[in-house]
């Protein structure tokens, strides 16, 4: 399947269910979610930008305290 060039995918993961990425189509975050153990790789990947959130986070552009 191709998709256009000028869109991204909003949410994919792979056959097994392992994990899941969803990126914020309004704002200018993406998510993932999975293992504890996948969690941490992301959270301490030396090139990303990655925190910790929480369900009951806020994740409207107010929200930024760093990047505003």
């Amino acid at each position: 399947m191709k998709f256009p060039d000028n869109q991204s995918l909003n949410i994919w993961w792979p056959n097994d269910h392992a994990w899941c990425v969803a990126t914020e189509i309004d704002l200018q975050s993406t998510y993932v979610g999975g293992s504890a153990a996948c969690i941490d790789s992301v959270l301490n990947h030396p090139v990303l930008e990655a925190f910790p959130v929480n369900p009951g986070d806020r994740i409207d552009f107010g929200s930024d305290t760093i990047n505003c």
